[in-house]
């Protein structure tokens, strides 16, 4: 993907035990884009970044079957796999720009099955992985608020996301 693709995603909670809500808006897809997914590992390496070996495959700690799961964007969010964005929403092909809200129970943002410190992976309509973002978090004790900035591989700033927390101390992964 290049320079000129934005994205930004915001993922909240107003507390642990609520839905995230995710605020998604792309722009210059060039409907090149298909699938997007949180995977299980941060990016370890410039080479290959979106190699097996280095994010391995999607988030599913509860181990569901993908194979399993409804068409994309025709089931309950606990009908697929937690990192599983598109399949739960739905995808992104022929999309040029792309913006909606979603609300996800089964997303969380603290906890053993957090999504924060993972990377997310935009995916080429023919499903190879077109661009992992790594998210870089910083703290901002005054406000509560964690940032988490997605990157592209040459570290090319692509959005910014905004998770809020009761307490700047509290468990996030």
């Amino acid at each position: 993907m290049t320079r000129d693709v934005v994205c930004q995603i915001r993922f909240s909670q107003v507390s642990p035990q609520g839905p995230t809500i995710l605020n998604i808006s792309f722009t210059g897809l060039n409907a090149r884009a298909g699938g997007y997914h949180i995977h299980i590992l941060p990016i370890k390496s410039t080479q290959e970044p979106c190699s097996d070996t280095n994010i391995m495959g999607h988030f599913n700690p509860f181990s569901v079957n993908a194979a399993s799961s409804p068409a994309p964007g025709n089931g309950t969010v606990d009908q697929y796999e937690i990192g599983d964005i598109s399949g739960k929403f739905g995808d992104l092909t022929g999309q040029n720009n792309f913006q909606n809200q979603y609300t996800d129970g089964n997303m969380p943002l603290s906890g053993p099955n957090s999504i924060i410190g993972r990377s997310l992976v935009i995916h080429y309509t023919n499903s190879s992985r077109l661009v992992p973002y790594e998210s870089e978090e910083s703290f901002k004790t005054y406000l509560n608020i964690i940032n988490l900035k997605w990157f592209l591989p040459l570290f090319t700033e692509c959005g910014v996301q905004i998770y809020q927390q009761k307490t700047p101390h509290m468990e996030t992964g």
